[in-house]
């Protein structure tokens, strides 16, 4: 099931079919469809953020809608762009199925483990790597790798680090470093932030202040090297230079994608509050002129979501994220918390809350965190039903 979405990056290159992005993205969708329906219940479980999901499935249709009406796009168009945020629909799938902890817990070590894996794989088959796609990042000062979706590496990092400090076995640790490693073979200095500060948290997690003070000296020396090392010197050139480029000269490219995506872009209150749809790169009339920019949704995480299906529909999807981290949970279930956070962070100025791999990833455990919730689970961690 969990390969779902971002299926191609985890299939090497020789033997990948070739197919379109939004081919592989209805490939994706329907791999999870199959997957689910067969694990199919009759009667699903209710829960207090059903409404919420049910109106983020409704601002899809609704901003296919806007877009038709303020921005010329056809409607078969607009369905075509927005058919991938279907995604969104198999959190009542996933409530209708038997799926259990048990198996979400495997599939968060197979796609973690898998996610280090390819990552290996592609920097050691440079500069054309196995697994994913490579670009030349001089701004970076090395290549920029792109393997399946950094939020599995994210989960597995909260998880592994959660079960390293309860259960203190080795095999957690070397998770730990090894999901922390592939996180900056990406060079995303968001992700690499989130992640650095996801590791603190942990380390110092429960500890004496002589730990907690050690491991501060510790971290601070790993950040000083890597910040005086080729790679970490040209991140921070290029993050100084385009701070002086937005205060100086030219206006930085994710400033005007936030301008123009809360401001510039919406025709009034209603695009506003109801979004202005997913556009057609090719296609549309808006993702010509947004491509002349170079201006992409993903570059500013929030500001597009909203941009795409309206504050209405992004206020919902918080709250589901606040619901989620309110629950009681125990010891073992919460690193869920900390994922979701990360996840927000993440999605400021980065893109997880745009791409429907991450959605995904982000929607399979908030299915977690409710079936725990609600005990539909049983000693052997099959699902049941609460009469």
């Amino acid at each position: 099931m969990c390969c779902g979405l971002g299926l191609e990056g985890y299939i090497p290159k020789p033997i990948r079919p070739e197919l379109s992005e939004a081919m592989w993205k209805g490939v994706s969708l329907v791999v999870i469809f199959i997957f689910c329906i067969f694990n199919f219940k009759k009667k699903p479980f209710k829960t207090g953020i059903d409404r919420s999901f049910t109106y983020i499935v409704a601002s899809i249709f609704i901003s296919i809608g806007m877009a038709y009406i303020y921005h010329d796009q056809t409607i078969d168009i607009g369905f075509r762009a927005s058919s991938v945020y279907l995604i969104f629909v198999t959190f009542f799938v996933l409530k209708r199925s038997t799926i259990n902890k048990q198996e979400i817990l495997v599939a968060i070590m197979i796609m973690g483990c898998l996610q280090i894996i390819t990552s290996v794989c592609a920097l050691l088959t440079m500069p054309d790597p196995i697994f994913g796609s490579v670009e030349v990042d001089e701004g970076r000062g090395g290549f920029r790798l792109r393997v399946g979706s950094f939020e599995w590496l994210l989960v597995i990092l909260c998880y592994s680090c959660n079960q390293w400090l309860i259960l203190k076995k080795p095999n957690y640790k070397y998770l730990v470093i090894f999901s922390f490693w592939a996180t900056f073979v990406s060079l995303t200095r968001q992700y690499m932030a989130i992640s650095s500060l996801v590791l603190l948290f942990y380390i110092l997690r429960g500890k004496s202040k002589f730990i907690k003070v050690l491991a501060i000296c510790a971290f601070l020396g790993a950040a000083t090297y890597v910040y005086n090392s080729e790679i970490g010197q040209s991140i921070v050139e290029m993050t100084i230079k385009q701070r002086d480029d937005s205060a100086y000269k030219e206006e930085d490219v994710r400033i005007w994608d936030l301008k123009y995506f809360l401001d510039k872009g919406q025709e009034d209150v209603l695009t506003y509050l109801f979004g202005n749809g997913v556009y057609s790169a090719k296609d549309s009339r808006l993702g010509r002129i947004l491509g002349k920019h170079n201006c992409y949704p993903a570059d500013v995480g929030m500001a597009g979501y909203i941009f795409y299906f309206g504050l209405f529909s992004f206020a919902a999807l918080l709250y589901v994220c606040y619901y989620s981290i309110r629950i009681r949970k125990s010891k073992e279930d919460s690193f869920l918390n900390v994922f979701i956070v990360a996840f927000l962070m993440c999605s400021v100025i980065a893109g997880s809350i745009v791409y429907a791999s991450s959605l995904f990833i982000l929607i399979l455990m908030i299915y977690y965190i409710l079936i725990s919730k609600n005990n539909i689970y049983d000693r052997n961690s099959h699902i049941k039903f609460q009469q």
